[in-house]
């Protein structure tokens, strides 16, 4: 009772509880500024580790010192412990907090450099030099193709892409499974030339070294040998545009095999891609999950932000989303944050296309994709998504320039359904109906999604056969509910010309859409 009394009289329990009330305070303000300002989660964590170890800080002075009636400072007692040992109590507190500090900092750094460490051994590509099969004149031609590789590969961001110097090492042995170790990449890219009169012709082939198979390969790549610069750019094109695609086709289907327990960031980060092209609600949403833990485990790397802002684009595109403007948000934000981490990265510039253009920033939208063309010219997917754009904004000749580019890159794309719906929606912007469904029932054919679909119907009620388009609608409202027309026309306004999109929505309405 008499220490109650005491703690009472040197007013302790009482600056502790102001001392809490201040703490509640700040916190709420950091809670609700810290994220817009891109504060990091770790400042949040110092500053309550710091609050708590201030409880027994401020109840120390507080016995030691009290205020009187005149709000003066006092020592309480004079046999009471000095300010010298007041300050080495404060100073050992505030030492201790700033130990916890460092090492939770310390953690968090060495998970992301394990997270950045697992993907940059884990899914290396190497180019090793192209054989010369037919004389030595072909060698340097065979050696340049090859360099030329290695500098084109290495514009994707996804796939590291082992240096020349190292790959092209004299002493490399011979079997794939101990040059793959020594160069720690993955995946290994052989080629050889071979030359025919005029004609040159290049076969290549990628074999996983961890497990000596080959998993891709193309013997078809020829051209006249007309002039040597020229040709070696056009058959890199070819090359690259479709080993890419087929990589991530291949590592996205190996990590959902996986036991998630044994995932990689990388992995988990593919696993995410597989589940988002399947085109499906559920599927979007795994994507959605997958990605966001790629983030927690390795914030800093720019792919999985911007895979995320396309899964919040297909989510809002497809009415797949219960809160659009959050969607919205969402998708500008992961996106901007992609750009910031890897500004050279051409998938975080398409992400961020896409972000501008839902947002109704058309102008924004066309600049960020066509920097994404500029810096993967080779990337089929940027060029299919900037020509997507193009369509929408109603430049119809631009759209097909850029989709027909892609489509020649990667013709085993497995994003060849997604060409198909631009390819659609360059024909609508031109008023070529017929074109425009043809192009829309192939995309369905390969793999059925809500904007093909939209399409199919459209263009014949445009071409005045609303007959066979209303009877697509009623086959599909017969197997899902069809979003309401309005909330049609609000998705594709916030990134179409006015034009294009009355035009669709005329051909929908037409078609039994309400």
């Amino acid at each position: 009772m008499a220490f109650l009394q005491e703690l009472s009289q040197r007013k302790v329990l009482r600056v502790i509880s102001g001392y809490a009330v201040v703490c509640f305070v700040v916190l709420q303000i950091a809670d609700v500024t810290f994220e817009p300002l891109n504060v990091s989660a770790s400042v949040f964590r110092g500053m309550l580790a710091a609050m708590i170890v201030g409880i027994p800080v401020v109840a120390y002075l507080a016995w030691v010192f009290d205020v009187d009636r005149d709000s003066r400072l006092n020592r309480a007692h004079s046999n009471r412990p000095g300010i010298e040992l007041s300050i080495a109590v404060v100073t050992t507190m505030l030492f201790a907090a700033g130990v916890w500090y460092a090492l939770d900092q310390g953690a968090v750094t060495s998970a992301q450099k394990a997270g950045q460490e697992d993907v940059q051994r884990r899914t290396a590509v190497a180019v090793l030099p192209f054989d010369s099969l037919i004389g030595d004149e072909n060698s340097l031609f065979a050696t340049n193709l090859a360099d030329e590789l290695v500098f084109r590969l290495g514009q994707y961001r996804n796939l590291p892409v082992i240096s020349r110097a190292s790959s092209f090492a004299s002493d490399l042995p011979d079997d794939a499974t101990t040059t793959g170790a020594l160069l720690d990449a993955r995946y290994l890219v052989y080629g050889s030339v071979r030359q025919s009169d005029e004609e040159v012709r290049v076969s290549v082939q990628v074999v996983d070294s961890e497990s000596d198979a080959v998993v891709w390969s193309n013997n078809d790549y020829r051209a006249n040998q007309s002039n040597t610069i020229e040709l070696i750019d056009e058959i890199a094109s070819a090359i690259v545009g479709e080993i890419n695609p087929a990589l991530l086709h291949i590592e996205s289907a190996r990590a959902a095999r996986m036991e998630p327990g044994s995932l990689d960031a990388w992995s988990v980060a593919m696993r995410g891609w597989w589940h988002m092209n399947t085109e499906t609600k559920d599927g979007l949403n795994e994507a959605i999950h997958w990605y966001e833990e790629a983030i927690d485990r390795d914030p800093t790397w720019a792919w999985p932000h911007a895979a995320l802002a396309l899964s919040n684009y297909r989510a809002l595109m497809n009415g797949w989303t219960e809160n659009p403007q959050q969607s919205v948000e969402q998708l500008l934000k992961n996106a901007t944050e992609a750009v910031q981490l890897d500004p050279n990265d051409a998938f975080a510039h398409h992400a961020l296309g896409h972000a501008h253009g839902i947002n109704g920033l058309v102008e924004e939208s066309l600049r960020a994709f066509a920097r994404g063309v500029e810096l993967g010219p080779n990337n089929a997917m940027a060029r299919g998504c900037y020509g997507m754009q193009l369509a929408a904004s109603n430049l119809s000749a631009e759209a097909l320039e850029q989709v027909t580019q892609a489509m020649a890159l990667s013709p085993n794309d497995p994003w060849q359904h997604r060409f198909a719906l631009v390819q659609s929606r360059a024909h609508f912007a031109g008023a070529n109906y017929s074109d425009s469904e043809t192009w829309a029932l192939r995309s369905n054919q390969l793999k059925p999604s809500f904007g093909a679909f939209l399409h199919s119907v459209a263009a014949p009620a445009m071409l005045g056969d609303v007959e066979r388009a209303q009877e697509r609608v009623d086959q599909a409202r017969a197997a899902n509910p069809l979003p309401p027309l309005a909330n049609i026309r609000q998705n594709f306004s916030r990134l179409g010309h006015p034009d294009y999109v009355a035009r669709l929505v005329t051909g929908l309405s037409r078609s039994g859409f309400e």
